[in-house]
């Protein structure tokens, strides 16, 4: 960790350490007072709703569809574009996360409850 760091200070002209802070700081922050206290709520909510034959599958959707979605968010907003590497983020990513989403959601609809 220390050499990452290092390396976000000495290429700070491309890496922006300031934002680095932002998003390591703000992430922890958010994850804590956010995201956790939610994910509490929707799977006490989920038990409400969904049938016990069904929940596992549910809830295993809904984590993989949350996963791949924070991870997705830095280049569906362009947040590491940059003009001095044009290469980076040369892709369509809102149609990727959709395809993959599809995938998850056709696979935990085709397993079989026990």
């Amino acid at each position: 960790m220390a050499v990452g760091v290092w390396g976000i200070f000495r290429d700070a002209a491309v890496t922006s350490p300031f934002n680095f802070a932002l998003w390591f700081i703000g992430g922890n922050l958010v994850h804590d007072f956010l995201l956790a206290p939610a994910v509490v709520l929707v799977s006490f909510a989920l038990r409400l709703v969904v049938s016990p034959k069904h929940l596992g599958r549910v809830q295993w959707g809904l984590a993989l569809t949350g996963i791949l979605v924070l991870f997705a968010l830095i280049p569906l907003l362009r947040l590491g574009k940059s003009p001095l590497e044009p290469t980076v983020q040369p892709l369509n990513y809102g149609v990727g996360l959709a395809v993959v989403v599809a995938a998850i959601w056709v696979s935990t609809l085709l397993i079989r409850p026990r």
